[in-house]
């Protein structure tokens, strides 16, 4: 661009020069052509002396006249004032377009940098996102790794705790209840009243209570509790058996070793009348520690049959919450 704005102002000083040129050359012609009247002059100076020192006294004050003026004169003569005007103005013109175009150029030259840099940070966010693709890859293999990994470690624990409730279960403490009617039970019928109120009870005596140790370690009894129930016709049993203080039958602690067993003699009584028409039923629980410190439960329940003679127990097995072994 500024080569340009050089090779503009180099030719308006050429036209300014040949212009110039032009004027020089019309003056000198304009002198040529007064020539012959100074020849023709000096034929007659021939013949009179004193008319040509007049007369050549007149042709150089012609000369002098017709002497052509300096450029720079003729170049701010009021004719040629508009001419420089617009000259200038073109100058000007050329001069502010050749700064707006450089402005331009800038502006370009910095759109072209910001074009490059988007570009650059368009490369780098395309690369960005290869990278993260290739990272979610690898996240995602190392997270189905670490699944595959979980599950086997779930597998071997499942693995090693069903080993260990195996080992536990195979050397464990199990100890197991059974009630009997002895030689010395008796079934009693009694009326009494309490708080005003009539009432019927029925007393069992002599029943013994047998607890064994079946497993391959001992045991620690910590408590032993029963009740004796006669329901009424149209009762039934409950789902869960529940127990009070008052159905503690035993709470100190005696030791069990294995394959060993404990007896121990009841007397209950309960509510009620045992007839054909009512069910009388014993339940209870003994309940014992480990050697591997876990409180464990055995749970029973008996029905009473036979009427005025022959009374047995019989064990009920279609309740299992109350022939459940923990």
């Amino acid at each position: 661009m500024k080569y340009l704005a050089l090779i503009i102002v180099t030719f308006v000083c050429a036209a300014l020069i040949v212009n110039g040129q032009e004027a020089k050359l019309h003056g000198e012609t304009h002198k040529a052509n007064s020539a012959p009247k100074d020849t023709n002059a000096s034929d007659t100076a021939g013949q009179n002396l004193l008319v040509v020192n007049q007369q050549a006294a007149q042709r150089q004050e012609n000369d002098h006249a017709n002497k052509p003026s300096s450029y720079l004169h003729e170049l701010f003569l009021p004719q040629n004032v508009p001419n420089l005007a617009l000259v200038l103005v073109g100058i000007g013109g050329i001069v502010i377009a050749v700064l707006s175009l450089n402005a331009v150029n800038r502006q370009i030259g910095e759109m072209r940098r910001q074009v490059d840099l988007l570009f650059g940070q368009l490369r780098a966010m395309h690369e960005q996102v290869a990278e993260m693709s290739a990272q979610t890859g690898l996240l995602s293999d190392y997270v189905d790794e670490t699944k595959n990994i979980a599950i086997a470690a779930n597998s071997s624990a499942d693995a090693a705790k069903k080993s260990a409730d195996a080992l536990v279960f195979s050397e464990r403490a199990w100890v197991m209840a059974d009630l009997r009617c002895s030689t010395a039970s008796h079934f009693l019928h009694g009326d009494h009243t309490e708080n005003g109120v009539a009432a019927q009870t029925l007393d069992i005596t002599g029943l013994e209570l047998t607890c064994v140790n079946d497993g391959n370690s001992p045991a620690w009894i910590t408590e032993k509790a029963i009740r004796l129930v006669v329901m009424k016709p149209g009762e039934n049993l409950p789902t869960n058996p529940t127990l009070t203080s008052k159905d503690i039958v035993q709470d100190h602690v005696e030791p069990l070793g294995p394959g060993r067993e404990t007896k121990k003699v009841l007397d209950l009584r309960g509510e009620g009348r045992h007839s054909l028409n009512t069910a009388t039923l014993i339940y209870g629980v003994v309940r014992y520690r480990d050697i591997f410190k876990e409180e464990r439960e055995t749970w029973f329940c008996y029905q009473m049959t036979g009427y005025k003679t022959n009374y047995l127990l019989a064990r009920i097995p279609g309740s299992p919450e109350y022939n459940r072994n923990t």
